[in-house]
């Protein structure tokens, strides 16, 4: 028997700089924090909250081999938080689809 589940939180690993020292540290990201829809901004695809950059937008190009600090770089109003939240958004929403 199969049961919709819609995930809030997940459990994802992110990296804390501390002095030059790269540690894991498993934590809850609330996406929902960081990503938003209006059917005013891009259409209504989701995207990072008061910005015009789509969640799709960050997966591509973490999937074309950008990091974290690259992304930063090309766009540096947004967050480390708000990255994460982008995989977050699309773990949650990829778990509760049915194919």
């Amino acid at each position: 028997m199969c049961k919709d589940v819609i995930f809030s939180k997940d459990d994802i690993f992110t990296q804390i700089l501390n002095n030059g020292q790269t540690k894991l540290k498993t934590e809850t990201m609330e996406w929902q924090n960081y990503i938003v829809s209006n059917p005013k901004i891009l259409y209504g695809k989701p995207h990072i909250k008061g910005t015009r950059i789509g969640v799709d937008l960050v997966l591509e190009k973490l999937s074309l081999g950008e990091n974290i600090e690259q992304l930063l770089n090309s766009y540096p109003h947004i967050s480390t938080a708000s990255i994460l939240a982008c995989l977050s958004f699309a773990a949650a929403h990829i778990r509760s689809e049915i194919l």
